[in-house]
């Protein structure tokens, strides 16, 4: 039973005008000899979120929403008259009792039958997502139409099965048809569930119109619920789906490892021929690069390109080469790169990320030599190189290579370089007059690139950008500077002065990952609260998450249930109080609206178990572990909140956060400041004001959470 209201105002302080979910409760009807537990019960009402999965004994252990209770009547079909006739009263609420525990293993303790048939029912009620469904709750309740005139679909199993399938096995014994279902669905009318008891369910296909590629997919348990009754399993998508857009990712290997010995006397020429799948806010790019062996000794020059006018902002093309004759050249030279941009939406510079690629590897193989002695034989590693960018620089304390880059972090998703490794020529020989190959010639290998699964589903988003040359960002770029600028010599003038002022004078950011591609609202969101720090109390440590504004604002009541908060309740009990850690926090949030202002919400509760009888402190945390059937309450003690924005330029702020704790509870007039400015900088406006202050510690230390 579901309990709710309206009117007053919610956790956050928000007016709530419409009816809500604010507690649930449930109660079994049988006991374990399966009669009918008749007579008049309350029931404490139990706060949100709902978990119907819980047992009598561990409803126990779910805070009452105040003193609220239900109290209600079961009576056996036989008394219904008579019990119409009774009086209701509150004064008679002594009449009503708690009712008794009952054994979750012996609930509906029913033998297995052959005719045991579950069948389930679809309905759809028609006008669209916004329409209100008879069981929904801005509308007087109703049932369903006793036609079923709103079925959809529906499909049938069977509840028991043979205890084995050998041919000698006696029909008789039968067992419940437990564990994992996949179910196709089939077009209404459903058939009376009597007349299915005598078709097999295999074939149901064959005389039932299925129901497009719709499926179920269930779990059926005997006695104890398992924690996780579906296998993980990665997500289920069709062929056709895992396959990058044409033209956006060429497989390419190489298939023979390489064996000519590499002489010091060979020349070699590094080609930075251009970059694909640039994030979003890139817009003029440039390379810079230096060889280095593993303990980062450079050889050879700097590297810095220029970029084609002609191409397109997110696929440019450098065409830069660069010769290099050093007779030391050591076997784990590696080319080390850096891409940097000129911000979309700051204007600043920003390094979008690193590659390297390993000049040479040891002969007969496609391993990069690890040491500099010479008794390795190594190979020039020729040949196009598709490599991908990564958002952080390779670790100093490791040798470099190819490979420690890779080791250190995050992907710059779908962002690459193309470059090339050949012989060189001599310095009396003249310029490599070969041209630019084109990526759908294939010639670059890729095998380090090969997109994720999430990175094919960004090359479909990225594949529908315009094209953007690099001359048209110029002017916009520049400023007023931009309108006199009509030459391409004035346009590469200015990119060249440009890059070299600002990477000379400022200190460069990193790029904002979330500005790689915007945000769809089909995507969803995904919260992890991890952890807290330098928490000011004792007690256990209950976190909240929700959105602000609610998803009320922007859809209708079938996602109210996102207006409150989600609790974040798997806390790691061996964990300090004042850092406390929750080993599952995540929580996803489907089907957002990108609202410029969305905010991110953190409440953390202090709770402090009641004992009763002769429970210690210790005995009580234990016992609640185990959700043993005893019962107990909770008192709430300090507060503390914290708030970050979603959303940046219609991109998700992703990344890891370490977000400052406020004392309280946020009021209704913080929350109305956030859903109209920048969360950073109100939060920043609010703490001038006092009106939000920081919870500290008392060595005065800043409480955090992650």
């Amino acid at each position: 039973m579901e309990l709710q209201a309206a009117g007053g105002f919610n956790l956050y302080g928000q007016e709530v005008q419409h009816l809500s979910s604010c507690g649930w409760t449930k109660l079994d009807l049988f006991d374990h000899h399966n009669q009918v537990l008749s007579g008049r019960w309350k029931l404490p009402v139990r706060g949100l979120p709902l978990r119907p999965g819980l047992s009598t004994g561990q409803l126990n252990t779910v805070p009452q929403v105040g003193k609220a209770e239900i109290y209600l009547r079961v009576v056996n079909a036989r008394d219904a008259e008579l019990q119409a006739m009774a009086e209701i009263n509150p004064r008679n609420s002594s009449l009503y009792q708690y009712p008794p525990l009952v054994s979750k293993s012996h609930v509906m303790n029913v033998s297995p039958e052959e005719d045991m048939l579950l069948m389930l029912r679809f309905y759809h009620w028609p006008g669209g997502s916004t329409a209100w469904a008879p069981w929904q709750h801005r509308k007087s309740l109703q049932p369903l139409l006793a036609n079923e005139e709103w079925i959809v679909a529906w499909t049938a199993i069977r509840l028991t099965r043979p205890e084995s399938s050998g041919a000698e096995t006696d029909s008789r014994c039968l067992v419940w048809n437990s564990g994992v279902h996949d179910l196709p669905l089939y077009h209404s009318p459903a058939p009376p569930a009597l007349s299915l008891s005598g078709m097999q369910p295999e074939k149901l296909g064959e005389i039932f119109e299925q129901y497009g590629d719709a499926r179920v997919r269930f779990y059926i348990f005997s006695k104890t619920r398992p924690d996780y009754p579906f296998p993980l399993e990665s997500p289920a998508i069709d062929n056709d789906n895992m396959a990058a857009p044409e033209g956006a990712y060429i497989p390419h290997s190489r298939r023979n490892p390489l064996v000519e010995p590499h002489s010091p006397t060979d020349g070699i020429t590094v080609y930075i021929d251009g970059a694909r799948f640039l994030p979003d806010a890139a817009t003029v790019t440039r390379v810079t690069g230096r060889i280095f062996d593993k303990n980062y000794d450079q050889f050879g020059p700097d590297i810095s390109t220029r970029i084609d006018l002609n191409s397109d902002i997110f696929h440019p093309r450098y065409s830069y080469s660069v010769q290099i004759h050093s007779p030391n050249m050591p076997p784990t030279s590696t080319l080390l790169l850096k891409v940097y941009t000129l911000d979309r939406f700051s204007r600043e510079l920003a390094l979008i990320g690193w590659a390297a690629l390993n000049l040479f590897v040891e002969s007969g193989t496609k391993r990069a030599p690890s040491s500099d002695s010479g008794g390795i034989q190594i190979s020039l590693n020729e040949g196009g190189h598709q490599i991908r960018l990564y958002h952080r620089s390779p670790p100093t304390e490791r040798p470099l290579s190819a490979e420690s880059l890779a080791s250190s972090g995050q992907i710059v998703p779908c962002a690459t370089l193309l470059v090339r490794i050949r012989k060189g020529k001599t310095q009396h020989q003249e310029e490599d007059p070969t041209e630019l190959p084109e990526y759908s010639q294939g010639v670059y290998y890729s095998e380090t690139a090969q997109p994720t699964l999430g990175e094919i589903l960004l090359y479909k988003a990225m594949n529908s950008r315009s094209v953007v040359q690099v001359r048209e960002v110029i002017p916009p770029l520049s400023g007023s500077a931009g309108q006199k600028m009509m030459s391409d010599f004035q346009l590469s003038d200015w990119v060249e002065k440009t890059f070299n002022e600002r990477m000379k004078n400022s200190a460069t950011r990193p790029f904002q990952l979330c500005c790689v591609s915007p945000y769809l609202v089909t995507s969803g969101l995904v919260v992890s609260v991890d952890t807290a720090q330098n928490l000011p109390w004792s007690g256990l440590t209950m976190a909240h998450v929700c959105f602000n504004p609610p998803a009320a604002l922007y859809y209708g009541d079938p996602w109210r249930t996102y207006d409150h908060p989600v609790p974040v309740d798997d806390i790691d009990l061996d964990s300090d109080q004042n850092c406390p850690v929750w080993r599952d926090g995540f929580k996803t949030f489907t089907r957002r609206i990108s609202h410029n202002h969305l905010t991110l919400i953190i409440h953390l509760h202090e709770i402090h178990f009641q004992e009763k009888a002769e429970h210690s402190a210790e005995q009580a945390k234990m016992e609640a572990t185990s959700m043993e059937e005893w019962t107990q309450e909770f008192r709430a003690g300090s507060q503390a909140w914290t708030a970050m924005r979603v959303f940046y330029k219609n991109y998700c702020d992703l990344g890891a956060f370490q977000l400052p704790l406020y004392q309280g509870a946020p009021t209704m007039s913080v929350l109305h400041a956030l859903r109209s400015e920048d969360c950073r900088a109100k939060l920043k406006d609010l703490e001038r004001k006092n009106m939000a202050s920081m919870k500290k510690t008392k060595n005065n230390q800043s409480a955090k959470c992650i």
